[in-house]
C-alpha cells in the first residue's frame, strides 16, 4: 500500500478549483451589469470589485446611499459579521453593521468574498 500525503497548498488548489468550476460562465458578467444599473439608478451606490492576476474576480463588495448615510450617523461602533458558509452559493458573505438610535440594526457595507 502506497502513502500519500496531501499538504495544505494542495488542498487550497483544490478548494479553488472547485469554487471556480461551480462559478457559471456569465455570472460574472450579470453581477456586474447589476451593479453598474445600480449605480446608474443612483449615484451615491458604491461598489468595488477586487480580481487576481488573471484578472478572476475574488471579491466584491457594495454599499447603497443609506447605507452610506448611516454610517455617518451610526458609524462611531461597528461589528463586523461573516456568515461563513450559509449561501446557496457556499461563498462566505460579511457585513459591516451597527445599531441605531431606535437599537435597529443597519448595514454599512456587504461583502461577498468569492476565492
Amino acid at each position: 500500500q502506497q502513502s500519500l500525503t496531501f499538504t495544505r497548498k494542495d488542498y487550497k488548489n483544490y478548494l479553488q478549483s472547485k469554487h471556480m468550476k461551480s462559478i457559471q460562465e456569465g455570472d460574472t458578467s450579470a453581477v456586474l451589469q447589476y451593479l453598474q444599473e445600480k449605480q446608474m439608478e443612483n449615484p451615491s451606490f458604491f461598489y468595488a470589485i477586487q480580481v487576481d492576476e488573471h484578472e478572476m474576480m475574488t471579491n466584491i463588495s457594495w454599499a447603497d446611499a443609506r447605507s452610506i448615510l448611516d454610517f455617518d450617523f451610526f458609524g462611531d461602533v461597528v461589528c463586523f459579521d461573516t456568515t461563513y458558509i450559509t449561501n446557496n452559493y457556499g461563498r462566505p458573505f460579511a457585513l459591516f453593521v451597527s445599531v441605531n438610535h431606535h437599537k435597529q440594526t443597519v448595514v454599512f457595507w456587504n461583502s461577498i468574498v468569492i476565492q
